[in-house]
């Protein structure tokens, strides 16, 4: 498994919060869906299990957003967003304690 660098931790932690933000009512799916692909992308992961797991986990929220064009409710992905935010905070509790402090303490990317 690779070392995470400070980016892709507040990469992976940014898409925790764009969970967190949809379910708050805040982010719609359709803008939820893309900004966790946007995110994984930018983070340059070299982890392919990681990734390959990702996107089992996230593809069918792509499905259902390709397959309604209107809003999903929290409660219809709850399953599947807890999945991926697990599977997102299992890696991210490979990193460095001192490097999750310093995110910690950061907002944003």
């Amino acid at each position: 498994m690779d070392d995470l660098t400070q980016r892709q931790q507040r990469l992976l932690d940014q898409m925790l919060r764009y969970i967190a933000s949809y379910n708050e009512g805040a982010l719609s799916f359709q803008d939820l869906v893309s900004s966790l692909e946007g995110a994984l992308d930018a983070a340059d992961l070299g982890d392919q299990n990681f990734i390959r797991k990702w996107y089992d986990l996230w593809t069918p929220l792509e499905v259902l957003r390709a397959v309604r064009a209107g809003s999903v409710s929290p409660d219809e992905v709850a399953n599947e967003l807890g999945a991926l935010a697990e599977h997102i905070q299992q890696r991210l509790a490979t990193a460095a304690p001192g490097e999750r402090d310093d995110l910690d303490s950061m907002s944003g990317c």
